[in-house]
């Protein structure tokens, strides 16, 4: 059973299976891991349950909140996928169950977007084809307002998970799917788009006292955007209305100014230069100076694409930093937060110039499945 620390950091924990709540005296502990391109993740592991509980509960929706304050919330919508039950006769029983031990994955809502699809999409912008996938899912979306088509972009073997995250890429934005909400936003300017926004402090900052997102551990790796120093020079081919074939390099698009280079053939064919161009910028994109595995005291509320700002190590990379993962992890005694973070030496973050994110609907549980409550569209600059 998770019990609240007596220094009062522990999170409030609630959950249920289905729509019924379950009994927290069978809960050992709970991850909740969400990162950028990926689907959400929440694995449970519970003791002494009944046998038949564990096949069960396969398939059954789940809803799972840790709370400990104002800005401090963090929920997971999804659904039970794998039962994993542990059991050692030795060991006797707990609870009356022979089960010691079951650890129970749940994957989020875009888990339903898997199943791979073959077509061809012609003339379908990203937003279009992010509208389209919303309306089938019953998701609501943010999408950027951004007038670049592709002339033909071909969905092969791919999910239709896999093929938003890839024309995303091709554009230079991420994707997750939070809850019942898809959002497609630009890495580099998520600041101003205010996703969300915590302290993570130094104990110079705080003092001993634990609080949360005061920092336990620091790993980072610092270079120049590449680790052996150098830029990647990718190349495309083009292939234009009229008939030419030709390939375009990074180098034709942009100077570069450093030595040894490495060539990338990219996969995606398009069909004219100014898409050549987008795409390959879009490969420089996820090229960051700084890179780093935080792990603070619980730190809830965090989310991929959302901004922590660090503080007191007294260095250059004091300041802000994107977050691309988030990892809670929460048992009696011990909640931990660990972030995947980046940043540029150039604070590339700071743009007030896009519209802020709101807070949008909230998941509903119809028949047995989460789906947005009102499937708005929000095309942001």
């Amino acid at each position: 059973m998770i019990r609240r620390s007596i220094i009062g950091i522990s999170p409030v924990l609630s959950m249920t299976i289905g729509d019924a709540a379950v009994d927290y005296n069978s809960i050992n502990n709970v991850i909740i891991d969400l990162k950028v391109g990926s689907h959400d993740l929440c694995e449970i592991t519970m003791v002494g349950i009944p046998a038949p509980y564990v096949t069960e509960y396969i398939g059954k929706s789940v809803y799972v909140k840790m709370d400990s304050g104002p800005s401090y919330v963090t929920e997971f919508h999804g659904t039970i996928e794998k039962a994993s039950p542990t059991a050692n006769t030795a060991d006797g029983t707990v609870n009356r169950s022979l089960l010691q031990e079951v650890v129970f994955v749940c994957l989020g809502v875009s888990y339903r977007m898997i199943g791979t699809t073959n077509m061809v999409w012609t003339n379908y912008s990203l937003e279009e084809v992010a509208r389209k996938f919303c309306k089938t899912y019953e998701l609501s979306l943010d999408v950027p307002n951004d007038p670049v088509v592709f002339g033909n972009l071909t969905q092969s073997n791919e999910s239709d998970w896999q093929f938003i995250s890839r024309y995303a890429d091709i554009m230079g934005y991420a994707v997750t799917v939070h809850g019942t909400h898809m959002h497609i936003f630009d890495p580099h300017r998520v600041a101003g788009r205010n996703i969300s926004f915590h302290n993570i402090n130094t104990i110079t900052r705080t003092g001993t006292e634990p609080h949360p997102g005061q920092i336990t551990s620091f790993d980072g790796k610092f270079a120049r955007l590449t680790a052996d120093g150098t830029y990647i020079d990718a190349t495309t081919t083009v292939h234009t209305d009229s008939g030419k074939v030709f390939n375009v390099n990074t180098s034709d698009i942009e100077k570069l100014d450093k030595a040894g280079e490495i060539l990338t053939s990219l996969s995606t064919a398009v069909n004219t230069y100014d898409q050549a161009e987008r795409l390959l910028k879009a490969t420089r994109r996820d090229e960051y100076d700084y890179s780093a595995e935080v792990t603070t005291i619980g730190l809830l509320g965090v989310l991929p694409g959302g901004v922590v700002n660090l503080d007191r190590y007294d260095g250059t990379f004091d300041g802000l930093w994107y977050v691309d993962g988030v990892r809670h992890y929460l048992r009696t005694g011990m909640f931990v937060t660990t972030l995947n973070l980046f940043k540029n030496n150039i604070d590339t973050l700071v743009d007030t110039s896009i519209s802020p994110y709101t807070v949008p609907p909230a998941p509903k549980f119809v028949t047995d499945k989460w789906v947005s409550s009102l499937r708005t569209v929000n095309v942001y600059s």
